[in-house]
């Protein structure tokens, strides 16, 4: 996925940050937002391919916070709640539909609820 330099969620300008990772970089946003006062968005960008390889962000699925995070790299997506122990993969590489995520909120249910 390409890179982009604002947060795809609230638009925000995402800020730099070093990576211990030379050939990488980190973006950052912790914007709260009026439905998300949790809001977090990260992602790491390969720098000679301006490449997105990780994403991670908060997602509100109704009163529970899940964090989902994305490996371009190894196309496996990924997400946890603050009650689990273990993250859950998903058994599809899952490409969110920003802003809104209603999709992915949906996904992140059903696997939730049915594992």
């Amino acid at each position: 996925m390409k890179n982009k330099n604002n947060c795809p969620i609230c638009g925000l300008t995402l800020h730099q940050q070093k990576d211990t990772h030379e050939l990488s970089l980190l973006f950052l946003c912790f914007n709260p937002t009026i439905d998300d006062p949790l809001h977090s968005y990260v992602k790491k960008v390969d720098k000679i391919a301006d490449q997105i390889i990780n994403e991670e962000f908060s997602v509100k699925v109704g009163n529970k916070y899940f964090l989902f995070s994305n490996n371009y790299l190894e196309q496996k997506s990924i997400f946890k709640s603050d009650n689990d122990k273990l993250a859950s993969t998903c058994t599809s590489f899952i490409i969110p539909d920003f802003p809104k995520l209603d999709n992915l909120k949906s996904k992140i249910q059903l696997i939730s609820t049915f594992g």
